[in-house]
């Protein structure tokens, strides 16, 4: 319970005076790429493993990257004076701010706002100390088109608010919704929003029209009792990301369901700690509802800062399926320990990662993941119990000097039963959807992107991923003949049953390459057009057989 503690401490210490800009920044919108080009460049310094900005925090880094405004290209200035205006309080007023309702104006000037490149709200309060933010969104309407294996098509709509603000210059506050409809071919709806998978209106299907919805909403404390010191809470919903990836993560890639979560945030000079419990839910039972159940993710991370030169970070993290645990709940433990106490019955994970800030235009990534604990087995690493993965790259900013292009170049390596657990419940998935990188485990992945800013209005991007994978070896019906760890939801079951070695690669192994080509056109402000296409060819090399897929989608996002 130190966690709730810690609430009431924080009321009570006094604060330094600050914008009222609490609330979290979604990791959908495109200022978090911005950031992190302007953090390869070398003008700020953004530990991107945890993620999740608070709208201050993002005005923070502007203000730093402004500084230093000669190092900028036009094109980097002009996403500057963009994002300047949506992240700084109190700047927004009829001249650069269109609104549905308020702020004077007739029909016409509103009409011909939401057609300009000015910043949109339903309704917004935009003061220093206490301020509100009313925003439609719609993220789903889309029209997907597949031309292999058959031409078919799909369709997608939806509509929904976002209210969000900072009250009392501390408390930061979002409540979100969502609501949408399908139509057409299934298996092109989860290929253009793999994320359906796990939506239980999309799974439960038994509406007149195949329908999904989403919420979110929390609330966010922050203090900051001392120069340079930020102490925040967060109790609520939203999508969470954890750990490096130019890809996707190792630890938590933000592709599973949002989880509920109670947040503990401590940030000072070159010391940062975050503390996460979670809960989220098992695989699920379309038939008997008394098989599903929830299950919980908690964690810890430090992160030490050498200026100029890399960050260092230390996570581990917890999953069990059993009724809130308050060992897991206490943000100043050690899991392991604490589990082997509790008689060792969950799935607990470890990581090291680093990431390189000593070179301009250059960064370097790299990530240690080690499920459950393999000290008693460093002799033999092929044993089954060596669950380890790792995962190296780096990002390229601007290279031979090309202004506004980014590269990226990427290797991950998971050996078998990696995220797997004895107890099925424990895997480390949340509604049958890993957590970490989706490869899964005993497969391997280069992943490369190159990125293009034409304008702060256009972007493209170029993606290409190679991934190998031995699959376990199932007959017709599909029933397991031999386990190579390749599932996640089949453990290591003993030597009577499953080889005491673990060969990486080993089963039934599959190549595949997929490319993607994408485009963003921001015509009108906060209403995106998304073009993309994708081609994906798997051949199984074990049976000789090739299977290629190709569609394309359009996709409109509004968010004003």
């Amino acid at each position: 319970m130190k966690k709730y503690l810690l609430v009431l401490i924080l009321i009570a210490i006094p604060v330094f005076t600050l914008k009222a800009q609490m609330e979290n920044v979604p990791l959908s919108n495109p200022v978090y790429s911005f950031i992190k080009e302007m953090s390869v460049k070398g003008l700020i310094h953004y530990i991107d493993n945890d993620a999740n900005l608070s709208k201050g925090r993002i005005d923070y880094f502007l203000s730093q990257i402004a500084k230093q405004d000669s190092s900028l290209s036009k094109v980097e200035k002009k996403f500057l004076k963009k994002y300047q205006l949506e992240f700084e309080v109190g700047g927004l007023d009829n001249s650069n701010t269109a609104s549905l309702f308020g702020h004077g104006e007739n029909f016409s000037q509103k009409v011909d706002g939401f057609l300009s490149k000015k910043l949109k709200y339903l309704y917004y309060i935009d003061k220093p100390e206490n301020n509100l933010y009313i925003s439609g969104i719609a993220t789903r309407f889309s029209f997907s088109r597949s031309f292999k294996p058959s031409d078919s098509a799909s369709n997608s709509y939806d509509g929904g608010a976002r209210f969000s603000g900072t009250v009392f210059k501390h408390l930061g506050y979002s409540y979100s919704f969502d609501k949408g409809g399908l139509g057409g071919a299934e298996f092109l709806q989860l290929l253009t929003a793999p994320d359906l998978a796990h939506n239980f209106k999309f799974n439960e299907n038994i509406e007149n029209v195949r329908s999904f919805d989403y919420t979110d909403g929390y609330l966010r404390y922050q203090a900051n009792p001392y120069e340079d010191m930020r102490i925040s809470v967060q109790l609520g919903r939203e999508q969470l990301k954890y750990g490096y990836g130019y890809g996707k993560s190792l630890v938590l890639s933000g592709l599973g369901p949002d989880m509920d979560f109670l947040r503990f945030n401590f940030d000072y000079d070159i010391f940062h700690y975050s503390s996460i419990t979670a809960s989220t839910v098992g695989n699920f039972s379309r038939y008997n509802r008394e098989a599903n159940y929830t299950k919980y993710w908690a964690a810890n991370m430090a992160t030490i800062e050498i200026k100029n030169l890399f960050d260092f970070s230390l996570e581990e993290a917890m999953v069990y399926s059993r009724p809130l645990e308050l060992a897991y709940l206490n943000p100043f433990i050690f899991y392991k320990f604490a589990e082997q106490s509790l008689q060792d019955r969950d799935n607990g994970t470890l990581s090291f990662q680093l990431q390189t800030h000593f070179l301009k235009d250059i960064e370097f990534q790299g990530t240690f993941f080690l499920d459950e604990d393999i000290i008693g087995n460093l002799g033999d690493l092929q044993k089954t119990s060596n669950k380890t993965a790792y995962q190296v790259g780096t990002y390229l900013y601007e290279p031979f000097k090309l202004r506004n292009l980014s590269l990226v170049l990427e290797y991950t390596k998971i050996r078998p039963y990696v995220y797997s657990h004895i107890d099925n419940k424990n895997t480390y998935t949340a509604f049958g959807t890993i957590l970490g990188n989706p490869i899964g485990p005993n497969s391997d992945e280069i992943y490369t992107k190159a990125k293009y800013n034409f304008s702060e209005w256009v972007n493209g991007l170029l993606e290409y991923q190679f991934i190998r994978k031995g699959n376990n070896i199932t007959d017709a019906q599909g029933n397991l003949i031999r386990n190579v760890g390749g599932d996640v939801q089949v453990p290591y079951r003993g030597e009577l049953l499953d080889a005491d070695h673990a060969y990486f690669l080993d089963g039934n192994r599959v190549n595949t390459q997929i490319v993607t080509l994408g485009m963003n056109v921001e015509l009108i402000r906060d209403i995106i057009f998304e073009f993309k296409y994708i081609y994906r060819l798997d051949n199984n090399v074990t049976n000789g057989t090739k299977n290629d897929v190709s569609f394309g989608f359009f996709r409109m996002n509004w968010d004003y």
